[in-house]
């Protein structure tokens, strides 16, 4: 019978062995997981400045041209159209004012 119990005071020792060593490894391994994670938002912030600094360093492309093109047609189109609406008034007014000047000193002198 002592024979029987040494099995089962081994296995007793092994469960009891066993169970230190999850219970000891429990708290490192929350630490670690933490610690990963933290390691991998940084890799991830990294892996986005270096995105944005290749998007800054790339070369124009065809498409990026036409699309600055198409922006400098729209403005100079806005410009040109901004330039008619302030021209126009002031030129109906330069007209108007000249044609009265002119005309009245023209009345005076030929009246007296």
């Amino acid at each position: 019978m002592a024979s029987r119990q040494r099995p089962k005071d081994a296995a007793e020792a092994v469960r009891t062995a066993v169970d230190r060593t999850v219970q000891a490894t429990v708290g490192s391994a929350s630490v670690t997981r933490e610690r990963a994670q933290d390691l991998v938002d940084e890799v991830a912030q990294a892996a986005g400045r270096v995105r944005e600094v290749i998007d800054d360093l790339r070369i124009a492309t065809g498409e990026d041209l036409r699309a600055v093109h198409d922006d400098l047609a729209a403005l100079e189109r806005r410009v040109v159209a901004l330039e008619r609406a302030t021209a126009k008034p002031a030129t109906k007014r330069a007209v108007k004012t000249k044609t009265k000047r002119a005309a009245k000193p023209k009345t005076s002198r030929t009246a007296k």
